[in-house]
């Protein structure tokens, strides 16, 4: 089993952040890389390089979650393809667009229940915004295996890193163009919203449009009683870099802010700028794992039409690792047949000693022995002859002798005897065969007899009701 490398990449309108995460051969990950690029094609340059991303290492790609409608959900089973086949239909009424028109995933809330059901947050994207993210996504060079919501992705990293609060807590994560709020509860996401409103175009500090929807959007979860009980508000993102920024986020809200630096708990001597907050990186570690943790998974949004199909390059690494088994395996089917074989050859050697030795006893006149088998059966034939043509001269031979010579003589399994007459010297058969041919056969079979002469068809005609000949052979008998 060899270590396997997993891609997270989270691309932004103003920088892109990478994260290259190591499964060991154990199965443990950690943080092998982080870069965060600002420049396209740097980006394009990085994901080429052989040291982040070989051709069979998957990536895990985010779609921006302001793309994204959501909508909490309880339905009667746990099986994630039943749950997809039915969230189409489930959402219809609440989205803008029909059923076919979206794509549909899930993030769980929480374990199955038999009297409520798999709570679930909902997630519907018109099938264009897929589209087209992967349209940009094929301009990088990248063809992702999984395309989640990044929102799903942070609250993915929240859950498998432990994080945990005596109540209720908050993750905000703020970018460029686009700010994502996260509430959690007793070890569960409750609630998300993503506001299409960042830090771009701000010199320092948050817009005071985003800072008015983030205090209605707390009012709205609180009002629902989704919000209730909060200890803590942990932040990341671009946000974490920006002190005055900071200063607003706790002036408005008071509670404890901290930021969310999981990235230390998966690291592994990680490459990656000291300047660049790990907190940063928090969603494209998310993406990276998905997959790892069957109860955060369901949201990858490549479903359908959009099903990720591997290339020949992807698929290079797998058929090298099978390539690999199968000559192991070749390499020990044959050391097991050739153990087979030399075994065969000793039993063989056995055999042909053990026939030998009966050869000698039965046959004590015979000085030479080159082939016991071939010689026994010529030496039974000579003994069958010679018994033969002693009855052939014996004016006492009975019936039953005779007839056994008649079916000996005669191979077809398809011709049957029905009446055998014997007076005197002539010698009257009557039977039915499937087919005048073997009639003929059996009368060339019989005239070789060392006990008949003068065999002859004497009558033959095909029975209309068994569909069968019914032949009359007349002959003698042979008496010297």
């Amino acid at each position: 089993m060899w270590a396997r490398r997993i891609l997270g990449l989270d691309l932004g309108t103003s920088s892109a952040k990478v994260v290259q995460l190591t499964i060991s051969p154990k199965g443990k990950p950690f943080v092998a890389r982080a870069a965060l690029v600002e420049d396209r094609a740097e980006l394009a340059s990085l994901l080429s390089d052989k040291q982040w991303r070989r051709p069979s290492d998957p990536i895990h790609a985010a779609l921006p979650s302001d793309r994204v409608i959501h909508r909490p959900l309880s339905l009667p089973f746990k099986d994630s393809s039943k749950i997809i086949q039915a969230l189409p239909y489930e959402l219809e009424g609440e989205v803008p667009f029909a059923a076919e028109d979206m794509v549909a995933a899930f993030f769980p809330q929480g374990p199955f229940r038999q009297e409520s059901g798999q709570p679930l947050l909902a997630m519907a994207v018109p099938r264009q915004s897929i589209q087209s993210r992967l349209q940009e996504l094929g301009e990088l060079g990248v063809d992702p295996c999984v395309l989640e919501p990044d929102a799903a992705a942070l609250a993915r990293l929240v859950l498998c890193s432990g994080l945990e609060a005596s109540g209720g807590f908050v993750v905000m994560e703020t970018g460029a163009s686009k700010t994502n709020l996260l509430f959690f509860q007793e070890g569960s996401l409750k609630t998300l919203r993503s506001i299409p409103r960042g830090m771009a175009g701000q010199e320092g500090g948050l817009q005071q449009e985003l800072i008015l929807e983030l205090e209605r959007t707390f009012l709205a979860f609180q009002s629902r009683g989704k919000a209730q009980g909060l200890q803590a508000l942990y932040l990341c993102g671009g946000i974490v870099q920006d002190p005055k920024a900071m200063e607003q986020i706790r002036e408005r809200w008071r509670l404890p802010v901290v930021v969310l630096d999981t990235l230390p708990g998966w690291t592994s001597q990680t490459s990656m700028e000291q300047a660049v907050s790990p907190s940063r990186f928090a969603t494209a570690l998310g993406l990276a794992l998905y997959g790892l943790n069957k109860a955060t998974m369901g949201s990858n949004l490549r479903l359908g039409e959009f099903h990720y199909r591997p290339g020949m390059a992807a698929m290079k690494g797998r058929i090298l690792v099978a390539a690999a088994l199968v000559s192991a395996a070749l390499g020990l089917g044959i050391a097991d047949i050739e153990t087979k074989v030399s075994l065969r050859q000793k039993q063989l050697y056995a055999l042909q000693q053990e026939t030998r030795g009966l050869f000698r006893q039965a046959f004590p006149e015979v000085t030479q022995v080159v082939d016991p088998v071939l010689q026994m059966q010529r030496l039974l034939e000579e003994r069958k002859a010679k018994h033969l043509n002693f009855l052939s001269q014996d004016p006492r031979t009975t019936v039953l002798e005779l007839l056994r010579e008649i079916s000996v003589r005669e191979q077809a399994r398809t011709l049957r005897i029905t009446e055998l007459d014997i007076s005197g010297e002539n010698v009257n058969i009557r039977g039915e065969a499937t087919a005048y041919d073997v009639i003929e056969k059996a009368k060339d079979h019989w005239s070789a007899s060392p006990l008949l002469d003068a065999v002859e068809v004497k009558n033959a005609k095909k029975n209309p009701k068994s569909q069968l000949w019914d032949f009359q052979c007349s002959a003698r008998r042979k008496v010297s």
